[in-house]
C-alpha cells in the first residue's frame, strides 16, 4: 500500500513511500515528484566506549639519576655509588683521595681514580 503517490507532470518520475518506511524518489525522465508519505525517524547513536587504561611509566634514563655514573664525567659532584664516591673523594689506605670530585664536579680524572685508588673498576672505553 502506498501513501501520497507521486504527481506526474508529463514525465515518468514518481515518488512513493511504504507505510513507516523511507520515501524514495525516482525523477525518471524529467517529471516532478509529488509529496511523499511519512518518513521514518533516524535511529539513535550508541554511547561512546570507555577510555583505555594508561600505560606504565618507562624506566628513567641516565639523566634521571642526579648523581651520574661513576665511570664517566658529569657536571654534578659524586657519583651514583656512595662507596665509590667516598673512596675517591676521601681516600683509602692506598691514596689520600681527590676532594675535587665531591666539591666541584665528577670529571674524567675522578672516574680514572676509581681504578687508580683501587676503589673498584671501570671498563675501558
Amino acid at each position: 500500500m502506498l501513501i501520497g503517490g507521486g504527481v506526474n507532470s508529463g514525465g515518468t518520475g514518481s515518488a512513493s513511500a511504504p507505510v513507516g518506511g523511507e520515501a524514495s524518489v525516482d525523477p525518471g525522465d524529467g517529471g516532478s515528484a509529488g509529496e511523499s508519505g511519512k518518513t521514518a525517524a533516524a535511529g539513535q547513536s550508541g554511547a561512546a566506549g570507555a577510555a583505555g587504561a594508561a600505560g606504565a611509566a618507562g624506566a628513567a634514563g641516565e639523566s634521571g639519576n642526579p648523581m651520574g655514573n661513576c665511570c664517566s664525567a658529569h657536571a654534578t659532584t659524586g657519583c651514583d655509588d656512595p662507596g665509590l664516591t667516598n673512596c675517591v673523594c676521601g681516600g683509602n689506605l692506598y691514596h689520600g683521595g681527590d676532594p675535587f670530585c665531591c666539591t666541584s664536579q665528577w670529571d674524567d680524572e675522578c672516574a680514572y681514580d676509581i681504578d687508580l685508588f683501587t676503589c673498584g673498576h671501570c671498563p675501558t672505553p
